[in-house]
Order: C-alpha cells, then structure tokens, then sequence
C-alpha cells in the first residue's frame, strides 16, 4: 500500500512538471517575431547528438573538413524533409487554402528522417568513408538529439496524446500551446505521447552505444536503432491523436512508417552482425586534436536547425 501511495505521488509530481512544460511555448518575443522554446530545445539535441557523432565519425577516419558540410546539409534536410513531410500529409489543405498553409510552420519527423539520410548519402559519396560507419555513428547520436526534441514536443504542445484518467498525463492551458490552439483541449489531461518517445530514445541511446562499444560489426548499431525505434515508436502511436492521420487499413501514418522502419531493421540486423566488417575502434587522440574544426562545425547546423524550429512570426503557428 506504502509503495501503491508513493508511486501514484511520484506520477503525480511528474504530471505536474509535464504540464509546466506545456506552459513553456515561447522563449521570446521581439518586435514582430517569436521564438518558441521547441527550436532551442532542437538546437542543444543537435548540437549535443551531432557533436557526438562527429567525435565517432572522426575518431574512426573521416576528415574533419567533410563534417562542415555533412552538417548544414543534414541541418537544411532536417529541417526542409519536415516540414515537406507536413504538407505532403496535410496536402489536401494545401490544394484548399495554399498560401495559409505554405505560412503554417508545421514539420513531421519521418521528413527530417529522410534529410538526414540523403546528407548522410552525399557525404559517404564525397568522403569515400563507409557508409556503414555513418549510419552507426548517427544511430549513437540521433537518439539523444530527437529526445531533446521531444521534450520540445512537450513545450510547443504538439504530437499530443488522447485523453486519460490514468496516473500519469499533461494538460495544456497556455492559449498558444498547440493542443489548445488547433485542438481545443484546453484543461485536458493527456497522455504525454512526446515524453514516452523521450524515455524510448534514452533507452535506445543507451542500448546502441552499449552494443557498439561490446565490438558489433558494422551496421549493427543502425539496424537495431530502426528495429527499436520503429517497435516502440508502433507501440506510442496507439497514444497519439492521430485524428485526420487514420489510414483504410485501421492504422495512422505514423504507425505504418514505423513498421516499415522496424522491418527494415530487423530483416538487416542479423545479416549485419554475422557478414559485416568489424568496427574500428575511436582514436580519441585524433578526436581531440580536430576538436577546434568540429566545434566550428557543430555550432553553425545547430543554429540553423534552432532557428528554423523556432522562428514564428505575428503569432505562434504563423510565418
């Protein structure tokens, strides 16, 4: 019973900072533009997930001078591939009131997905370095970037979740939070969709560095980063508001995304650890040495990657 009352008093004060959160929409304001909390919180998760990337990448061979551009090109992918992710799901509103749209600052993450992916591309066909060894060492840094840019979610009070009576939620009462905004669920205890999806990035995190650091082949890190994410992110969307996003098949776009992305890595992951070359080990020497020109790289894609996520203007939810 002791226990039963303690943990109920500890999801209670848990609730209770979740919904601070959500009362944490914008960062500033100046003249005529605004600056939502979300795009900063996106700033530091990239500048925290692409520094360590940059450190596995360089520590493993690749020439410091590539990362500059791997950078801004995945910062422009990661920003651009959401937000045309977004119109590409809400096109017949596009068709419908076009210019309303096209100012409407909207992103979905399948899109940043995909830019990140095409950087990553580009960069393994300019650098000649493995392709594999990108993809592991953004599967170890992109989780703990995406987790910081849910906690975002949280603030801006989008990718909300369907009304609860359970012990654990977040209610929006801060007019310009989006759950309130655009859905109306002013007051509404929430399931916290975006913070499920924050532990679940931690505990990926933690299992992929874990798995790459025990000596996986190559590949492996990434194959089970997208078996994991794409089941766990599966699982969190049956939480989600998906109104409008429902598929013929009964399940919402996001669920199908995940499933593929959880196929994908799953087919891959054994193949991988059986066949694929080992993993060099980081010379954290040479890490340390090229520590000025990552730095420089790292600081201007976080900027951008800040900004665009948290550039409005007039008004939240305009630009």
């Amino acid at each position: 019973m002791r226990l039963a009352r303690q943990r109920a008093k500890a999801l209670e004060k848990l609730s209770d900072s979740l919904s601070c959160l959500g009362r944490r929409v914008v960062l500033v304001r100046t003249g005529d533009f605004v600056f939502v909390t979300f795009g900063a919180l996106a700033g530091l998760g990239t500048l925290l997930g692409f520094g360590w990337m940059s450190a596995l990448w360089v520590g493993q061979g690749l020439a410091p001078a590539h990362l500059s551009g791997l950078g801004l090109t995945g910062a422009v992918g990661i920003v651009g591939g959401s937000w045309i992710a977004a119109l590409a799901l809400d096109h017949r509103t596009l068709l419908e009131r076009p210019f309303e749209t096209l100012r409407r600052p909207a992103f979905v993450s399948w899109g940043g997905l995909a830019g990140a992916f095409l950087a990553i591309a580009l960069c393994a066909a300019i650098s000649h370095f493995g392709v594999l060894l990108l993809l592991d060492g953004f599967a170890r840094g992109a989780p703990i970037g995406h987790l910081l840019g849910r906690i975002g979610c949280l603030t801006y009070g989008c990718c909300f979740g369907r009304h609860t009576r359970g012990p654990l939620s977040i209610t929006y009462t801060h007019p310009e939070a989006k759950a309130v905004r655009v859905a109306g669920l002013h007051g509404v205890p929430l399931h916290p969709a975006a913070f499920y999806e924050a532990v679940l990035d931690g505990v990926l995190f933690v299992a992929v560095n874990a798995v790459a650091l025990a000596g996986a082949p190559q590949g492996t890190s990434a194959a089970l980063c997208l078996a994991g994410y794409g089941i766990g992110r599966f699982g969190i969307e049956f939480l989600r508001d998906n109104d409008g996003r429902m598929l013929p098949v009964g399940l919402a776009v996001n669920q199908v995304v995940s499933l593929a992305l959880a196929a994908v890595g799953a087919m891959t992951l054994l193949p991988l650890y059986l066949f694929a070359p080992p993993t060099p080990p980081i010379a954290w020497g040479a890490v340390l040495n090229a520590a000025p020109t990552v730095l420089a790289a790292l600081v201007p894609c976080a900027a951008l990657v800040g900004l665009g996520f948290s550039l409005h203007r007039g008004r939240v939810g305009s630009w």
